[in-house]
């Protein structure tokens, strides 16, 4: 079943796992050596496997990656925890290799399925597949016409638009103290547990976000999704009423006369 913090979108489904599981565990580690703390966080296991399952595989912090070695290691942590086994590393000796290149202080290329780079591959891949389909396809409508000798107008192209991928922003949350549960305030939706990133859709509105812990009042805010940002709040515990002065004298084991002039 594997551990609920480390285990691969598979294993929360329920899907066949292979060694590309032990990768994805890999990544977690390395995620949490690097920050100290997991990529993902929850109070119970399924608020775990749910973030596993859909949310984005967090960054490294940008201090970090603003060396060539926090880039690559970066590059390695996403390389492993990969949502779909396919678009991770193919092996734990390749992975090995890289990471022992990186410890002798060489430059290393990162390159999975899951790197901007492969995918570019991919999508030059696929163009190259439909121009060689379409330049058959036109070939074959020639021959066909010279065959027949009819004179048939050319159909006109459409061009359909696809919408295109609504921008991404990132909001980093904390609190302090952190542990905090950061939930929509609209349908209760947890977003996840302090300290903790999420990608949202860029757009000019605010959403409303209830951070609360045991133990302390629950802080509401109104945050802009229109750029990255960091969300921060700070929880204070409940005050207490305060408690009525005795008066003096009063409450003591002594017997007030109060004829005693």
């Amino acid at each position: 079943m594997g551990t609920p913090a480390y285990a691969s979108p598979e294993q929360a489904s329920g899907r066949a796992v292979d060694h590309t599981t032990d990768l994805y565990a890999v990544g977690v580690m390395l995620y949490e050596l690097a920050c100290g703390r997991l990529p993902f966080e929850g109070w119970s296991a399924g608020e775990l496997l749910i973030q596993h399952l859909g949310a984005p595989v967090p960054r490294l912090p940008a201090e970090m990656c603003g060396t060539p070695l926090g880039r690559a290691l970066d590059a390695i942590v996403q390389g492993c925890m990969a949502k779909e086994p396919l678009d991770r590393f193919s092996s734990a000796a390749e992975l090995a290799t890289k990471l022992a290149a990186l410890a002798r202080g060489e430059t290393v290329s990162i390159v999975t399925a899951a790197t901007p780079l492969r995918r570019a591959r991919r999508l030059r891949t696929l163009l190259l597949g439909g121009a060689a389909a379409l330049a058959l396809f036109g070939l074959g409508g020639v021959i066909v016409e010279r065959a027949s000798r009819r004179t048939v107008a050319p159909a006109a192209a459409v061009a359909v638009a696809r919408p295109a991928a609504p921008a991404m922003v990132t909001l980093t949350f904390e609190s302090e103290p952190a542990g905090a549960e950061t939930r929509l305030l609209s349908d209760g939706t947890l977003l996840g547990v302090t300290p903790f990133r999420r990608a949202f859709p860029r757009r000019d509105d605010v959403v409303t976000l209830e951070i609360e812990r045991d133990g302390f009042e629950p802080v509401r805010l109104q945050v802009s999704t229109a750029a990255n940002r960091t969300v921060s709040a700070t929880l204070a515990r409940p005050t207490r009423p305060a408690r009525p002065r005795r008066a003096a004298g009063l409450g003591s084991e002594k017997t007030i006369d109060p004829f005693l002039r």
